[in-house]
């Protein structure tokens, strides 16, 4: 009888053991879902949606070259359309275009990434003293300063993103400014 009971205890525990294992398995097959997966666009549809922001722009837009002139305007959009002749990830597409919204020095234009992946989840603000954080939370407290993000100083950071945002030039003289002093 004890042996019996023994068996059937070790049974039960091994079912147990492999009913876990099963879950466990099923669960890493088929629910985990894939980080921050590249969207990648064919040449076809970028050519299509960057046409599309063109009219949008020349059809609500006063003057969009007026900081720059019609040639240059041209010929920015037509070496856009040369460099979307191959496959780019979503994210690599974008930045080609705000580059290019952001040479049209117009604050009052813009595109905005849907994909909150791409996005640094904190409210900053630029002080006497540099990038201050606004909110809490994100294992950082308002009023602390950022002096670098993943390896890179403020100033880099600044830097790199001067091409794609309206403004980046002053923002990146107050920034040299400030680490020069």
């Amino acid at each position: 009888m004890k042996i019996e009971s023994i068996l059937n205890k070790s049974r039960i525990s091994a079912g147990i053991g492999i009913l876990f294992f099963l879950i466990i398995l099923s669960w890493y097959i088929w629910g985990q879902k894939e980080v921050n997966p590249a969207v990648m666009l064919k040449p076809d549809e970028m050519q299509e949606d960057f046409q599309f922001l063109i009219d949008r722009i020349l059809a609500r837009h006063p003057d969009p070259a007026r900081n720059m002139t019609k040639e240059v305007w041209d010929k920015r959009i037509d070496e856009i359309k040369n460099e979307l002749d191959s496959e780019k990830s979503a994210a690599d597409f974008y930045f080609i275009l705000q580059e290019f919204i952001a040479e049209m020095e117009d604050a009052h234009t813009g595109l905005v990434m849907l994909d909150d992946r791409k996005r640094l989840p904190l409210l900053l603000d630029w002080t006497e003293e540099g990038w201050t954080v606004l909110e809490s939370g994100y294992g950082v407290e308002k009023g602390d300063l950022i002096v670098s993000l993943g390896g890179m100083e403020v100033e880099e950071i600044v830097k790199d993103l001067g091409g794609f945002i309206f403004g980046g030039e002053p923002l990146l003289e107050k920034v040299s400014s400030k680490f020069s002093n």
